[in-house]
């Protein structure tokens, strides 16, 4: 998934749900993974995040 994902900066969901600013293909990406579920994550690249709000 990510090359150094030991900068968590968040979680959620009772420590399944985690985040961090990490590298996805080259970029500068922040990773959103359930830990708990193989291959569930996504990578947001860097300059393409958007607030909560903005998507309402």
């Amino acid at each position: 998934m990510a090359e150094n994902a030991g900068s968590t900066v968040g979680s959620d969901a009772g420590e399944r749900v985690q985040g961090a600013y990490d590298y996805c293909g080259g970029r500068s990406a922040f990773i959103i993974a359930d830990v708990g579920t193989d291959d569930a994550w996504i990578a947001i690249p860097e300059g393409q995040e958007a607030s909560v709000e903005a998507c309402r």
